[in-house]
């Protein structure tokens, strides 16, 4: 996940990568697992002081998780339960990408 607007210089969020690494998590968790930042140092400024901007990522990071896991969902035909307990897209890929056209396996 990348951040810009935080540190000094734009930043990839690997702390949030990792929390979410295998977990197909609802909104509430995902405000939780966006709250603590480590590789964020904020910057205050005449813009903004660093706690203001400690609170912009918390709430923007998460909104755009929940933003992608939106699309994710509406590009899978899986009921939303299921979704949920599913580890990975895998078994949504057929109906995400319905042209792909599978290669057989040699002997």
């Amino acid at each position: 996940m990348g951040v810009t607007g935080i540190n000094s210089v734009p930043f990839r969020a690997r702390s949030i990568e990792q929390r979410l690494r295998g977990l197909m998590p609802a909104s509430s968790v995902l405000q939780e697992l966006c709250a603590d930042v480590p590789e964020a140092d904020p910057l205050s400024d005449l813009h903004a002081d660093a706690d203001y901007r400690r609170q912009l990522l918390k709430f923007h990071a998460a909104r755009a998780l929940m933003r992608a896991l939106d699309r994710a969902r509406a590009q899978c035909s899986l009921p939303r339960r299921s979704f949920q307990r599913a580890v990975s897209l895998a078994a949504c890929l057929p109906q995400m990408y319905p042209k792909v056209i599978p290669m057989p396996i040699p002997p």
